[in-house]
């Protein structure tokens, strides 16, 4: 890198995820199957078998309902497996009714080639109703099915090589970037990224310099008021694309002490009311950034045009986490990834008053972002200094009389 860092631990920072539901999904489950006696009869067991025994989603037509959908919820749980599977092998099968009275076909290296069906899982099977039971009877005897208990696979293949596992006892479908395989590795840092996370921390470290600074020097020129000692922590915005600094919480601080023409001057800005935090400071510096565009090019213009939301696509780096209005504001905002510091212990919003909390992973929201938080495993970092990042932040926010020294 040009300017000297040395970005190769990947113990810098930790993704805060909410723990996903434990959802009891086995490997294996037994299921029905049968050998289909006659090829040409194939197409006509697969659509019956879709009408009687549905084991993928399909669209349903205006009061239809199919047998042991559970009053007309389709069971699409095993939709992964495939309805028919080849069948190869060096000699005839005989099934529990005696041999076929018709030969299968052989491959090209002369295995005999026969079909397998699969109707559903036994529970499944076992849980119909007597009307439905009688249903299925019938269309397996119109097709001479015979039932046969089988280990089949009981969900979607996790990565490749569980694919080739499960495709060995029956095949499955298999869509990679759907898959927990492609989805860590989309998910990945790169070496950029990480680089670029560690410039936007310290970034924030030095804003939060700059505030208590700039607190310092108020309390020194104010005569009237005598404001308490405040924990006032760093939040810088970058657009990832450039790298570009769009916002910081001194900077937007700094306009407002300047602003001769509001009557709050004589309060210093993060003690006006609980919404001046460092955070909305510099979401606020954002929307002061775009007002100004506005001014120069007209909301008209194709700056404007496609009215996107203030802070869509940019990344917080902030010392201190979020605390849960905060978050809220990032969904707003339409931020891309929220990095902090050190946690909000009890009131936190994303994760320090509990992932159960964590408002980036709330279901209900309409965007989500991706959450980091700095590692306090300082062995891993020595990118900037002896201290790691996580340190830094915590010296900053360990006691609020760091301002009057």
């Amino acid at each position: 890198m040009s300017d000297g860092l040395r970005c190769q631990s990947r113990d810098v920072f930790d993704e805060v995820t909410a723990a996903p539901k434990q959802i009891c999904v086995p490997k294996y489950v037994t299921a029905i199957v049968s050998r289909i006696e006659d090829r040409k009869d194939c197409s006509a067991i697969v659509k019956g078998l879709d009408e009687i025994l549905p084991i993928r989603n399909r669209q349903k037509t205006k009061g239809n309902t199919f047998i042991g959908s559970n009053n007309g919820t389709l069971d699409t749980s095993y939709a992964h497996l495939r309805r028919i599977r080849r069948n190869e092998s060096n000699k005839i099968e005989e099934s529990t009714n005696g041999p076929s009275l018709k030969r299968p076909r052989k491959n090209i290296e002369g295995k005999d080639v026969s079909l397998e069906v699969v109707l559903h899982t036994k529970d499944f099977i076992e849980n119909l109703n007597q009307e439905e039971k009688m249903r299925l009877e019938k269309f397996e005897n119109l097709y001479n099915l015979v039932r046969e208990e089988r280990l089949l696979p009981g969900r979607p293949a996790d990565s490749k090589v569980e694919l080739e596992e499960f495709n060995n006892v029956w095949p499955t479908i298999y869509f990679h970037k759907q898959s927990d395989e492609h989805k860590k590795e989309e998910l990945e840092l790169s070496k950029d990224e990480m680089c670029s996370m560690i410039r936007g921390m310290n970034s924030s470290i030095t804003d939060a310099k700059t505030g208590r600074d700039q607190y310092r020097t108020w309390l020194s020129e104010t005569t009237e008021f005598q404001g308490p000692n405040i924990d006032i922590s760093g939040a810088v915005i970058i657009n990832p694309v450039d790298n570009e600094v769009v916002s910081t919480s001194s900077h937007e601080r700094k306009v407002i002490m300047k602003d001769k023409s509001l009557p709050i001057v004589q309060i210093f800005p993060d003690c006006i009311n609980p919404l001046c935090t460092p955070i909305l400071l510099a979401i606020q510096g954002v929307s002061r950034r775009e007002r100004s565009n506005a001014i120069g090019l007209g909301m008209s213009s194709s700056e404007f045009a496609s009215g996107q939301y203030l802070c869509t696509g940019y990344d917080l780096y902030s010392t201190m986490e979020p605390d849960i209005y905060e978050a809220m504001a990032c969904v707003h905002s339409r931020f891309r990834r929220v990095i902090f510091g050190i946690s909000k212990e009890g009131i936190g919003g994303l994760g320090g008053s509990g992932l159960a909390n964590a408002v980036h992973s709330l279901p209900g929201t309409n965007h989500h972002y991706r959450v980091f938080k700095c590692s306090n495993n300082s062995e891993n970092d020595q990118n900037f200094s002896k201290d790691s990042i996580w340190d830094q932040c915590r010296k900053l926010h360990r006691t609020t009389s760091l301002l009057s020294k």
